[in-house]
């Protein structure tokens, strides 16, 4: 969930910069975001020093986006919503860690397991097996709410990401932590952008809803 750490949020919905439901398919798609003509790839991003990303949690359910210039930090316990925390050009730098984590419900049928995946890179790296970071399987014929989270973590002098990932879906066993499936290069903050995608096993059907997609500080 959202919280007074998050630095970027994109939540579910059918309204602009809100996430649809998804139908599985046994095509490797991105989720996508809703725009004012359509829909986009759903992808979040490390953001760089000249972002405005409104409250301090973006389009979070808790979050008030009028709020654009509130002028607290994190740990003055003002309520979620107003107080945004600090960043900088640095901030994830060094090795600083940071949350990439998917939130949601899922409708599996009795077709096949359908695998959601986060990836470090633009939307266009869906599919490609040497940008995934993290991943959860739903097994066949489970109806429930699910999440996987990637403790990411990334400097300048090694220009790659490292961590690891954890997850689980409904009350089947924790996925516990394991070292993210690809340190993927990224020569810079500006790189640091991520992007979830699903696909299903042959037979697959059913639904996925995901309640949000965000990148927090830790």
């Amino acid at each position: 969930m959202a919280n007074v750490n998050t630095i970027n949020v994109i939540g579910n919905g059918t309204k602009r910069n809100q996430i649809p439901s998804y139908t599985i398919s046994t095509t490797e798609t991105a989720f996508a975001v809703t725009t004012d003509t359509g829909t986009n790839p759903l992808t979040i991003a490390v953001p760089l020093q000249n972002a405005i990303l409104g409250s301090s949690n973006g389009n979070g359910p808790n979050g008030n986006a009028a709020i654009l210039v509130p002028p607290f930090g994190p740990g003055n316990n003002i309520p979620d919503g107003v107080n945004a925390p600090y960043f900088n050009s640095s901030s994830f730098d060094l090795g600083r860690p940071f949350n990439v984590r998917l939130i949601g419900t899922c409708a599996n049928g009795a077709g096949g397991i359908t695998t959601v995946y986060i990836y470090c890179g633009a939307s266009t790296v869906v599919g490609t097996a040497g940008n995934r970071i993290a991943s959860i399987a739903i097994p066949i014929s489970t109806t429930g709410n699910f999440y996987l989270t990637a403790q990411v973590r990334w400097d300048a002098t090694t220009a790659a990401v490292s961590g690891y990932y954890s997850g689980q879906v409904a009350n089947g066993t924790p996925v516990g932590a394991t070292a993210l499936t690809n340190a993927v290069a990224a020569a810079a903050p500006a790189n640091l952008t991520f992007v979830a995608s699903a696909v299903g096993a042959a037979g697959a059907t059913g639904t996925i809803q995901l309640a949000e997609f965000s990148l927090e500080q830790i």
